[in-house]
This record gives structure tokens, C-alpha cells and sequence, in this order.
């Protein structure tokens, strides 16, 4: 893999955040700048003008100033580069950053994540970042006329609608942005300065053309000027420069107009005729830069001397606007520039090609991986284009600029694609793999886009069938197999995602079995296709997932082999879902900390890491580690949030509220179904509606609301007609409520309907819970015996896996079976498969429970082993994790707070980087502390180090 690869995408250049140079030859006015000082108390200031009319020298005099008085300003010259959302809001928080250096983190990772979340989400985390700071911030947008995309005016109308009162956004254009400006000029959130705003005045075009000439001008000359050029400060400049070359200014002057376009071919003729050669070959050459500094323009032109004759063009005053103090990096006036390239265009165009293919080498050796594609395709070097694109295609995706890779794609000549349909349709698989994860609402124009790419590969099979192949398009009939293959693969892949939104099982499964068909002999990134829609039909619908495992094992370790990191990620989040299903909590647990360290390696892409956060806490639960449990699902369910990642966001819920049922925190457990209920209702998320609705019921059980449990089940009509493998929760809390009505026989009549359906090889944790509340069942039917033979196949499915909540959760039945049973086995002497050792480690953990949920225990004051005692203890240092010798051990999340407060961050800081709030960060240092003995950062730094946690 190349190093291009591995990198992350590169930042934008640190000359795009800083104000220009001010003009040698500045007019003051003081006037104006009280006028701008004004604007930007306003929500938005805008200054829409024509080219040359002083816009950015305006508001780049005023943010000089505004800086000594302490006011905060950030600056962000865009570019044509800048014109993807991805990379504009990129662009943007690096602005800020320059401003607030902490700002904004989140929101890079969700704009860089292979599964990006919708703009309106990192923007969110981004305002209220902003907000919670609080200080005044003032951001300047020059240039934004580049801005063409559609997405990038919606998310910046949905900042400015909600902008908090702390920032003013200032806007330089050259047109109206097609933003709700009407709007928000009706409501008196808007100001603006425009064309004759920013002309000269008498006195300031007099003041200019004395500065620019050293000689005083009449002032019916003055006055001639003004008129002709209607105080366009471009044009004044340009007469002022061509009068150098004139000794009779009264018939200049006569002769002069102020039209634009005479403008522009007074630059050819007299401009760039009037300088030396040289010169002139130079500036004509740099114009295809939109950005320069003396070892670029020597790359392009092959000028040994480029940094003197930069230096020569700023003396001369030649519309070369430096971009730095330091004089290192430039850029030409942009109309001046498009005068050039235009006459370069007439005069040279056969030396366009190879300027544009050294500026994108020089870029590429750089891997500055934009400029340099922009400037292959400039070139119309289509083939180094496309070897760039295919290089650096699995990047970009992981970086979450798929959208970039598609338009790159979608600009190449017909035959270029034919030539590359490989490459079409990898960057259609990216896109789709992306669109996957969006909310219905954004994932259409994804899915549009895709069929886009599609059809630019189907033109060519139509252009072969009409016999009007062009050279190099005529393929084997191998290569066309998988190309039509690949076709087809895709098309289904988009029809998936609309029987996933009909809900429809059936038309998943007929599509599932035609994909696997396809991908036999595919690479791991093909196969992946069938696979995300297998996991989604045997998990969400089927609920037998487990069967499953050996597959997604394999494909776990063809993906490892392959060196795709992204395609070894999804593999092992389906493994570890996988894994819980067949009863494997060990194994599921390693697959999860194995990819979270995988993701820490090539970059930490957050949007990842929810799902593994969530098998996670469900082993944790499972093991009765429930503090680990809650520490993981908070964690998650904030990010979820974040992200707007709704089915992580309730399933983390979910999660919480069987947590905290768990620990008898009921008024917690009420709070978090109220929240659950909202999110499944405001999402239309019916996936959800079996776990809610049995979650609903353990609760009002468990505060003795028999009545509402009872008047559910009835609406509901307790059980449902026919089997539907997703409303299997619903049916055991229904039996559940039968229990509870002390109703036995028909529970357990219900038990022995269902049971060919709950055990199923399909999923090992349906039959666990099935059998466990059929123990609970046949023991208060009175009916011991079946009770004990039923609860010994339980402990013998169990044993080795170590669950514990299985058993806990049913309550005082279970554990008066499993005193049954281990009084029966020692009368026995009997040593089976469901040995007394495990027994007595449940009836342990039962004890345990009593305890805890004792108020007396509660209250009572409970020693604990301090850092310093847990090193002089005498296992310590034999033991391979000492902190299991502290009474209460710490959680992941505790971990990774504690790693980066030993390295010195702080907690709004440690807060930032793991997207939970400071009062959360505070909460969770101050159960470090509890937990290690000690009372601050310093005491916890040295007891980490001693006891090696970090």
C-alpha cells in the first residue's frame, strides 16, 4: 500500500487563514470601515460585488484592525478546490481553529468518516461547541462566488439559521450566494455593501491615482476617470498602470473607457507587451496556479530564478497579492489571472497541457492529492487522472470524500471511461456503501448519483452492441462477464435498499441469493455487498444471525489477508454480532477489542466504533460487570446522538434501560424508556418496537404495575397469530405477565407452543432466554423435576461462557432451581456437565445481588484497597492486571479517561476527544480517583503508572 494511502487527507494550506497583504498603495476609509465594523454585528454581512472592486482589501483593512482591538477574527480564502462540502466545511473549522485551536474535532471526524453522517450533524456538534466557548468569533468567507454546490449552500443556510449569538459570518462574493437572503434581510438578520458602496469616490480615486503616479491629476482629469470607470478600483488600477507607459495623459485619458472588456484587452496590448520577455513568458506560464510559491512556479516553468522574478512582479505591482508575511506564498489578482489564461489560451494553447502536467506532479510528489487531479484533468492527462483515482480511491473513502472521488469520475470523456469502467463502478460501491448509512432523506441523491455512474458503464455495452466501439473498448469476453456481473450486483444492491425501507424480508432474501451467486470468485470488497445485506436479513429480520459465523469468520480472514482495512472493519463488527448470537461472549469480546485497536491504528473513525461499543457492553452484561456495561452504553448513546445514527442510538437505549433495571435504578430505567419511546416514534423505527415493548413490561413488573402489564398484553391480544421471528421478545414478556398473574399452566401451554421457534441453531441467545424463563415457569408450576432437567441443559449451554444475567434477571424462582439442583447433584455425587462449581458460583453471584440491593448494604461503609496497598499487596505483582485486586475494578471508559489525563489533557479537552460532555468527564475523574485511592491528577498519574493500566 502506498504512502498516499495510509495518509489521511491533507489540510488545507495555512495561506488560505490568513488575510491577504494590503496594497502598497492603500486609500484610507475610515467611513466604510465604520460601516463593515457595524455589519459584523449582524448574524450575516455580506459584500456582493463585481470583480476588482475592492472587496477583499476592504475587509482585510478592517480585520487588521479589528485584531488590535482583540476581537476575534477568522479567515478562509476559498478556492474552486473548496467547492465539496467535505472539504469547505473542513476548510472552515481550520479557519476557526486558528482562532480556537481545540474547536471542532468531532465534527472533522464525523466530515471524515467512511459513513459520514448528515452535514446538519456536524454542524450541530460544531455550533454548540461555539456556543459553550462563548466567546465573540467573526468569520470571513472571501471569495465564496467559487461556491457552486448545492449541499454546501443548504448546510451553510442551516448554520446561519442556527448560529448562536456569539458568531458573525462575513461574506465575500462577487455574486448573490443562492441562499434565503430575502429572508433573512425581512427579518433584519442581514446586512450588505455592494457595488456602489465600494466605488471610489472623487477623493479617494484622486488620492489613489496620486499614490500609484507620485504626480498630482487635474481635477477635471480626476473627474474623467471617475466617470469612466464609475469608481471601479480594478479599472482605476489598470489606467493607472498603462498612464506609466503614456507621456501624453490628456489624450490617454480622452481615449480611455471604462468598459470591462476594453480592460481586458488593454492588459494584452499594453500590459504584457511593455514587459520583458521573460517576465511576460513567466506570468503568463504561473497563471494556471491558482496558488504559487517560487519552488511550484519553478516546477511549472522550469525558471531557475522564479523566487527574484516574484519579487520583481510584486515590485511592479503586477496584481501578485502575497499570501503570507513571509513572502513564500502567492497568488495572482483572479481577474488579472483569467485575463492571462485567456491570451495564454490564444497565443500558446499547445503549452497548456504541459504546464498543468508539471504543477501536477510537483502537487503529487507532495500528495496533495486534489490540486494535483485537478491539474491532471485540466490537462486532459486523463490516464495519470485516472491511475491517481484508482490509487487513492480506498483513502478518500475512508476519509469520507467519496462524494469528491464520484465528481472526479463524472467528468472524464466518454472514452476515458470506457477505457476505466472498473474504476466508474469501485467509486459506485463506495457511494452506495455511504448512501447505506444516511437517513432516508439524504440517501437519494447518493443513490441517484450511483445509478449516474451506472449508466456512464451501461453507454458502453449499448455503443459495443451498435458497433461504434472505439479503440481499446473491445474486451475479452472474461473481463466483460464481470463487468456485467459487478453491473448487476450494484442494481440489486439499490433495489435492497428499498425492501429494507418496505420492510419486505422476502425481496431481501431473493436479492441476498442473487448477490451470493454473483460474488463466488469475487475480491473481499464485492463480496462485502451480499454480505451487508445477509447480516441485515438473517439479523434484523430472520433473528438467526449465528448461522452466519463460520461465513463472516471466513470472510474476517480473507478481508485480513486482502489488506482492505475498511472491509476487515465491517467483517468484524458482523463477527462480533455474530459471536453474541451463537453464545460466544468471549470470542465476541476479542473481536471488539480488536477492531477498536485496528481503528486506533489507521485513524480512529468514531462512526465505527458504536457497534463494537455496543456487543461490548452486552457481553459485559452478560458477565454482570454492569458498571463496564453502563460506561459503554452512556458513551455510545451520546455519540449516537451525535451522529444521528438512529438504530445504534435506540439500541444503545435499550441497552441502558435493561442496565438499569438490572441495578434496580428504576426512576433512571423510566426516564430512558420515555426517551427510547420518543426516538422509536419520532424514527418510525420498527425494528425496534419488540425490544421497547418487552423492556416496557420488565418495568412496570419490577415496580409491581401488574395492571398496566396486564391491560398491554390485552390490547395486544398477548400472543400473536403467526410466528414472526422479530416479535419473539413480545411473546416472552407477554408470558411474563402471565407469571406474574400467577396463570402457569397457560404460560407454560404458551412456552411449549413457541419452543420449536426459540430453538433454533439459528441463535444460541433466543434459546438461552427461552429456556431460562421455561425454568422459571415449570418451577412455579410446581413442576421441580422438568424444572431441574430443563435448568441442567441451560448450565451446560452456559458453563464455559460464564453468563450470569441469564440466571440473575429471573429472580427468586431461579435461584431457589438452582439450589435444587445443587443439593440434588451433591446427593448424587454426581459430576456432570452442569458441575456444582458453576452452580455455586451463580448462587454466588445471587448472594451478591441481595447485598447490593440491600438498603442496609447501601448504606454501609465499604473498605477499600488504595492504589498504595494494592502494590504492597502480595499477588500484586505476580497478577497480570493488578487493578482486579481493587474492590471495584475500572471500566473502559474509565480507562481511556484516565490515559489521556495522565498525558496532561483536560477535561474539557478529554471531553472533546471522547464526545461526551465536561460535567461527564468530571463524573467519570472522580470515580478514577474513588476507585485508585487518591484524590488528584498527580496521585492518579503515579498509581496508574505503578499498577500499569495505561
Amino acid at each position: 500500500m502506498s504512502q498516499t494511502e495510509n495518509k489521511s487527507p491533507a489540510p488545507p494550506l495555512a495561506t488560505k487563514f490568513v488575510a491577504p497583504q494590503l496594497p502598497l498603495t492603500l486609500v484610507s476609509r475610515p467611513q466604510l470601515l465604520k460601516e463593515v465594523d457595524a455589519m459584523t454585528a449582524h448574524r450575516l454581512a455580506l459584500l456582493s460585488s463585481s470583480a476588482g472592486s475592492g472587496k477583499t482589501t476592504l475587509i482585510s483593512t478592517w480585520a487588521r484592525s479589528a485584531h488590535t482591538t482583540g476581537r476575534q477574527v477568522a479567515w478562509l480564502s476559498l478556492d474552486a478546490l473548496d467547492n465539496d462540502p467535505t472539504r469547505f466545511w473542513t476548510s472552515v473549522i481550520a479557519a476557526l481553529r486558528t482562532r480556537l485551536s481545540t474547536l471542532g474535532s468531532a465534527a472533522l471526524h464525523l466530515l471524515h468518516s467512511p459513513q459520514p453522517a448528515p452535514l446538519s450533524t456536524a454542524l450541530t456538534i460544531l455550533i454548540n461547541e461555539l456556543l459553550e466557548q462563548g466567546s465573540e468569533m467573526i468569520l470571513v468567507l472571501d471569495d465564496y462566488h467559487i461556491i457552486e454546490d448545492q449541499v454546501i449552500h443548504e448546510s451553510l443556510t442551516f448554520l446561519l439559521d442556527h448560529v448562536p449569538a456569539n458568531l458573525h459570518l462575513v461574506l465575500v462574493t462577487r455574486v448573490d450566494p443562492d441562499l434565503p437572503l430575502a429572508r433573512w434581510r425581512m427579518r433584519g438578520q442581514m446586512v450588505e455593501l455592494r457595488d456602489p458602496d465600494l466605488a471610489f469616490r472623487q477623493e479617494e480615486t484622486a488620492c489613489f491615482l496620486t499614490q500609484v503616479s507620485g504626480d498630482p491629476f487635474q481635477t477635471d482629469e480626476i473627474q474623467l476617470l471617475q466617470r469612466r470607470t464609475e469608481g471601479w478600483i480594478a479599472g482605476l488600477q489598470l489606467a493607472a498602470l498603462a498612464l506609466r507607459k503614456h507621456n501624453e495623459r490628456a489624450a490617454f485619458l480622452q481615449a480611455f473607457t471604462g468598459s470591462h472588456r476594453y480592460l481586458m484587452d488593454y492588459v494584452q496590448q499594453e500590459i504584457l507587451k511593455r514587459l520583458p520577455v521573460a517576465l511576460q513568458q513567466f506570468l503568463l506560464q504561473i497563471a494556471v496556479l491558482p496558488r504559487m510559491n517560487a519552488e511550484l512556479c519553478q516546477a511549472v516553468t522550469e525558471e531557475p530564478t522564479s523566487q527574484e522574478l516574484l519579487e520583481t512582479l510584486e515590485r511592479q505591482n503586477l496584481f501578485l497579492v502575497p499570501l503570507d508575511t513571509q513572502r513564500h506564498w502567492y497568488r495572482l489578482h483572479d481577474l488579472f489571472r483569467e485575463i492571462l489564461l485567456a491570451h495564454l489560451q490564444m497565443t500558446q494553447p499547445a503549452r497548456l497541457p504541459t504546464l498543468h502536467e508539471r504543477a501536477a506532479r510537483w502537487y503529487e510528489q507532495r500528495d496533495e492529492v486534489r490540486e494535483a487531479l485537478a491539474h491532471w484533468l485540466a490537462a486532459g492527462n486523463f490516464s495519470q487522472a485516472v491511475a491517481l483515482m484508482e490509487r487513492v480511491a480506498e483513502s478518500l473513502w475512508l476519509g469520507g470524500e467519496v462524494k469528491a472521488l464520484s465528481r472526479w469520475v463524472m467528468v472524464l470523456p466518454d472514452r476515458v471511461v470506457h477505457q476505466h469502467p472498473h474504476l466508474v463502478l469501485i467509486t459506485a460501491l463506495y457511494l452506495l456503501n455511504s448512501a447505506g448509512q444516511l437517513a432516508e432523506g439524504e440517501r437519494l441523491p447518493a443513490m441517484q448519483e450511483g445509478k449516474r455512474l451506472l449508466a456512464r458503464v451501461e453507454a458502453m455495452w449499448q455503443r459495443q452492441d451498435e458497433g461504434s466501439s472505439v479503440a481499446g473498448e473491445l474486451r475479452s469476453d472474461a473481463e466483460t462477464a464481470l463487468l456485467q456481473r459487478r453491473m448487476r450486483l450494484l442494481r440489486w444492491w439499490i433495489a435492497s435498499f428499498d425492501a429494507i425501507t418496505k420492510r419486505d424480508p422476502e425481496q431481501l432474501h431473493l436479492l441476498a441469493a442473487h448477490m451470493q451467486q454473483e460474488v463466488q470468485d469475487e475480491e473481499i470488497l464485492w463480496q462485502m455487498v451480499p454480505l451487508s445485506i445477509r447480516f441485515v436479513l438473517h439479523q434484523s429480520f430472520l433473528r438467526e444471525g449465528a448461522l452466519l459465523f463460520p461465513e463472516f469468520l471466513e470472510a474476517e480472514q480473507c478481508a485480513r489477508a486482502s489488506g482492505n482495512r475498511y472491509a476487515r472493519i465491517k467483517t468484524m463488527q458482523w463477527l462480533a454480532f455474530s459471536a453474541c448470537d451463537a453464545g460466544r461472549l468471549h470470542q465476541a469480546r476479542q473481536v471488539c477489542l480488536d477492531a477498536l485497536d485496528l481503528l486506533s491504528q489507521i485513524g480512529e473513525y468514531p462512526q465505527l466504533t458504536g457497534y463494537f461499543s455496543l456487543c461490548l457492553a452486552n457481553v459485559s452484561y452478560q458477565w454482570n460487570h454492569l458498571e463496564e456495561a453502563r460506561g459503554l452504553a452512556r458513551h455510545l448513546v451520546q455519540q449516537a446522538a451525535g451522529w444521528q445514527q438512529v438504530d445504534l442510538y435506540i439500541s444503545g437505549l435499550l441497552t441502558l434501560i435493561q442496565i438499569e433495571l438490572a441495578a434496580g435504578q428504576l426512576d433512571v430505567a423510566q426516564d430512558l424508556l420515555q426517551q427510547a419511546e420518543e426516538a422509536v416514534q419520532r424514527f418510525k423505527s420498527d425494528f425496534h418496537q419488540s425490544w421497547l415493548a418487552a423492556h416496557r413490561i420488565q418495568y412496570w413488573l419490577a415496580v409491581g404495575n401488574l395492571e398496566a402489564a396486564t391491560n398491554w398484553a390485552t390490547r395486544r391480544g398477548f400472543f400473536p397469530l403467526h410466528w414472526q421471528p422479530w416479535v419473539q421478545e413480545i411473546i416472552l414478556a407477554s408470558i411474563r405477565v402471565l407469571l406474574a398473574q400467577q396463570q402457569f399452566r397457560q404460560a407454560l401451554a404458551q412456552l411449549e407452543s413457541y419452543q420449536k421457534h426459540f430453538e433454533r441453531p439459528g441463535s444460541l441467545e433466543s434459546t438461552l432466554n427461552f429456556l431460562a424463563l421455561f425454568v422459571v415457569a415449570l418451577a412455579q408450576a410446581g413442576r421441580d423435576e422438568q424444572a431441574r432437567v430443563v435448568l441442567r441443559r441451560l448450565l451446560s449451554l452456559t458453563k464455559a461462557e460464564g453468563f450470569l444475567r441469564l440466571y440473575l434477571d429471573e429472580g427468586e424462582p431461579m435461584r431457589c432451581t438452582l439450589q435444587d439442583l445443587q443439593a440434588t447433584l451433591l446427593q448424587e455425587g454426581e459430576e456432570t456437565e452442569s458441575s456444582p462449581a458453576f452452580i455455586s458460583t451463580l448462587l454466588e453471584a445471587f448472594e451478591q445481588e441481595a447485598q447490593r440491593r440491600s438498603p442496609r448494604t447501601a448504606t454501609s461503609s465499604t473498605p477499600r484497597m488504595s492504589a498504595q496497598a494494592v502494590l504492597s499487596h502480595p499477588q500484586a505483582m505476580a497478577s497480570p492486571h493488578p487493578q482486579a485486586l481493587l474492590i471495584e475494578p475500572l471500566s473502559l471508559q474509565e480507562q481511556r479517561v484516565l490515559r489521556l489525563l495522565v498525558a496532561g489533557r483536560s477535561n474539557p479537552e478529554i471531553a472533546r476527544e471522547l464526545v461526551v460532555s465536561v460535567n461527564t468527564v468530571k463524573t467519570q475523574v472522580q470515580s478514577i480517583y474513588r476507585k485508585l485511592g487518591v484524590t488528584n491528577r498527580v496521585e492518579a498519574s503515579t498509581a496508574a503508572r505503578d499498577l500499569h493500566l495505561l
